[in-house]
């Protein structure tokens, strides 16, 4: 039973056989749709819109029941999670346990939250599972009903990966490597790999005029690097399914949910003056060197052999590999082989 009053800055309902009361002030964005739901009659759900401590209960409820070899527990305000019968507790990392709270508060269904922890669990390595908690405190990528997550991939204007030219990255595709060949170390930020990132790494993907950006699907159980630079915004997995692809405009913008798709979208980006660099079939060694040696002449940088270092032509100043990387916008793996071309 419910009781609930409704005032001009603000609205409460009770619960009269718990106790607790939920109270909404008028300067919250859920303020109307729970007056709505309260004057629906729809309080259970009200309440669980309105109460995030509500709503994870209801959401260790549903965990719980929905699986028996998977089951959740609250203790002391913190999460804890089973996957042995009850025998062994775990308690759940702050980064899925604040991914719940905030879908649940906000009404949303936490289902994928079960399935991508419950896919998580299933990685082969304990190290993968631990950075993937450090992306997900650092990104906000949705999570599919299935419990994989989307994120984002740069792509050359014909739709093959960047890095060997050899995956294409066309929506609809899975593309797939041995788990073996997948460099696992952190601290090797370009290395091999099947290679994704967020949002917040786009800037510095070495994207360019002509370049795609394509969201692919990604089954945290796949995973296996996510490297230490840039704030652990990006990763390497072993597979990925290639789901949508977003316009230019859009990269700028949060990515939700609702922002991938079946089919691609048009982009248009205008004259490609790349060309060359992105060719539809891939360099030798010597044609790779001879356009990266050209686009160093035009943005005024130099590797020095001497002391193995980037440099900017004019002033001599010493200009990290990930400056390099963003100011001639092509793979880290190819700048790597520049850089070996003077050993």
């Amino acid at each position: 039973m419910y009781s609930y009053i409704i005032c001009d800055d603000l609205a409460t309902l009770v619960n009269c056989e718990t106790g607790v009361s939920t109270t909404v002030h008028q300067d919250n964005e859920k303020f109307e749709r729970f007056c709505s739901m309260l004057g629906e009659g729809d309080y259970a759900n009200a309440e669980q819109f309105a109460n995030a401590k509500v709503a994870v209960e209801k959401f260790v409820d549903n965990m719980s029941n929905s699986a028996q070899d998977f089951v959740v527990r609250i203790d002391g305000g913190n999460l804890f999670y089973s996957d042995d019968g009850s025998v062994t507790w775990k308690q759940l990392h702050n980064a899925i346990a604040d991914r719940i709270e905030q879908k649940a508060s906000k009404g949303y269904s936490v289902t994928p939250m079960l399935n991508f922890v419950k896919n998580m669990l299933c990685n082969p390595s304990k190290t993968a599972i631990d950075e993937l908690y450090l992306f997900l405190e650092n990104t906000h990528l949705p999570i599919t009903e299935d419990g994989c997550f989307i994120a984002y991939k740069i792509v050359g204007p014909n739709y093959m990966d960047l890095y060997s030219g050899k995956f294409d990255n066309s929506v609809g595709n899975v593309c797939e490597m041995p788990r073996r060949e997948v460099d696992d170390r952190r601290d090797k930020v370009c290395s091999n790999g099947l290679h994704f990132c967020s949002k917040e790494y786009l800037p510095h993907y070495g994207s360019h005029t002509g370049s795609k950006c394509m969201l692919v699907k990604i089954n945290p159980a796949d995973v296996v690097s996510i490297p230490s630079d840039y704030n652990n915004a990006k990763g390497r997995t072993c597979k990925y399914e290639v789901v949508g692809e977003v316009e230019s405009l859009s990269w700028r913008e949060d990515l939700t949910e609702r922002d991938y798709v079946d089919s691609p979208v048009v982009d248009s980006f205008g004259e490609d003056v790349f060309d060359d660099y992105f060719n539809d079939q891939p360099f030798d060694e010597d044609e790779l060197l001879s356009s990266i040696e050209r686009l160093c002449v035009e943005n005024g940088v130099f590797y020095s052999a001497n002391d193995m270092q980037w440099k900017n032509s004019s002033t001599g100043e010493y200009v990290s590999r990930s400056t390099i990387i963003d100011i001639l916008g092509i793979p880290c793996d190819d700048v790597i082989t520049y850089e070996e071309n003077f050993l």
